[in-house]
């Protein structure tokens, strides 16, 4: 038996969480990079300027619930080398008000389509931005990154596994 879906959304819910950085390269740029300074600086950019996503998969707002449709803003553009250091809380508790099902969701730009869980930005509602208030997370997992071409993965290991045979691995692929 179908689930009913709800009619509107105001208050607290758990999801999983998205940490990441998005660091862009054009191609020739890419194949030039070094892996120990590289990875210096894709931990940096992870510990001090990652931004958080709940994920749409498992929210009350995915096709379990109230089914809203989503749209992005910004695109992968195909010419480009994405790299994305990132790390996922398991659970991940937020807080929103007044969602009515003629919101939409709109997804972290360009993360809303290398990532398949489809990391949230924000829901707009009657030409209103409404902002997910986290209120707590559990532990994250292990620190990763993954490497796109536009839109398609390259490569993704754990940051730990980063070294100059490795990052080549990825570059041979261009």
């Amino acid at each position: 038996m179908k689930k009913a879906k709800k009619s509107s959304f105001s208050g607290e819910f758990t999801c999983q969480e998205l940490n990441a950085s998005i660091l862009t390269y054009s191609i020739a740029d890419f194949k030039k990079l070094k892996a120990k300074a590289e990875l210096k600086k894709w931990s940096k950019e992870l510990n001090d300027n990652a931004s958080s996503y709940p994920l749409f998969d498992g929210s009350p707002f995915d096709d379990d619930g109230l089914s809203l449709p989503t749209s992005i803003d910004e695109e992968p553009d195909s010419d480009m080398i994405y790299v994305v250091p990132y790390y996922y809380y398991q659970e991940a508790q937020y807080q929103i008000e007044n969602v009515s099902p003629t919101s939409e969701v709109k997804l972290a730009p360009i993360l809303g389509i290398l990532c398949p869980e489809k990391p949230m930005d924000f829901i707009e509602s009657d030409g209103e931005q409404l902002w997910f208030e986290g209120l707590g997370s559990s532990d994250g997992t292990d620190y990763s990154v993954s490497f796109f071409r536009g839109a398609e993965l390259i490569g993704n290991m754990t940051l730990e596994e980063v070294n100059d045979k490795s990052l080549k691995e990825i570059q041979s692929q261009l």
